[in-house]
């Protein structure tokens, strides 16, 4: 039998690797990763996600088939039946797979656990089902810093919604030629005025200020030293999960009237 291949499109996680043979998907994971899946799987809100079958369905293998590098434990996740990505969606397909990210993210944050990223590509469907895949992204909260995952979940999910629901402009083409997403700059030009309406004034116009005031900045500021003393907390990252959970869910797309549309 030959021995699992990494996945080619598994690289950028240091800390997690996924690898592949036939029918069986492996994970491997670093010893940090391998701490953050053991609270991972002792929490109430995974078994939910689990049950609910939000996640993909994962088991840790105590003798797995030896892996390609040096691996502190070893995960199975059953095979995702057909793979398909972000620019292939629909607005609805991307909106429902958002909606997830962010459920999940609430519910993991509620037992100290949060995403580290917030990838489109972390969501497969299975049927009609978003199904949350990276189970590596899950980690312990730490203490004093924001939620990483927020630039990238308005660059892969919250930008490419809003310019094709406010603008009516086709997000697949955009994702198509930049696989990292809609930086915040891109999408405060595509929204124009569009972009100061409420729900969007912070995630896309202060965002892209603040990214190009940022771009011309002192790189030596200590941001969590600075969180800290300004008291961030837990409580203040929900608060911005439940504004992008808001922000998101009154998202629609009113389809431009033609003979083939209708």
């Amino acid at each position: 039998m030959a021995s699992p291949q990494a996945d080619p499109g598994s690289f950028r996680d240091p800390s997690s690797r996924v690898f592949l043979d036939g029918d069986s998907v492996w994970r491997g994971l670093t010893e940090d990763a391998l701490a953050d899946y053991h609270v991972l799987a002792r929490s109430q809100f995974f078994a939910r996600a689990l049950e609910r079958r939000d996640v993909v369905a994962t088991e840790l293998v105590e003798d797995p088939p030896p892996l390609p590098g040096l691996w502190a434990g070893v995960l199975r996740h059953e095979r995702v039946p057909v793979v398909s990505y972000p620019y292939e969606w629909s607005f609805e397909m991307l909106r429902d797979a958002a909606l997830l990210q962010l459920r999940l993210a609430r519910e993991g944050l509620a037992e100290r656990i949060l995403p580290k990223d917030a990838s489109s590509y972390n969501v497969q469907f299975v049927g009609s089902r978003p199904v949350f895949i990276d189970i590596g992204s899950f980690e312990r909260l730490r203490s004093s810093e924001p939620w990483r995952g927020y630039r990238q979940f308005c660059e892969l999910f919250l930008n490419p919604l809003l310019v094709q629901a406010r603008r009516d402009v086709p997000f697949q083409p955009l994702l198509r030629g930049c696989l990292d997403g809609i930086p915040p700059t891109q999408a405060a030009a595509l929204l124009g005025a569009s972009g100061f309406r409420r729900g969007t004034l912070v995630h896309v116009c202060l965002h892209a200020r603040a990214d190009r005031r940022f771009a011309d900045a002192d790189r030596t500021h200590d941001v969590p030293a600075e969180l800290k003393r300004a008291g961030f907390g837990p409580g203040m990252i929900d608060a911005q999960l439940r504004n992008l959970e808001r922000t998101v869910s009154r998202l629609r797309w009113r389809r431009s009237q033609s003979t083939w549309s209708d």
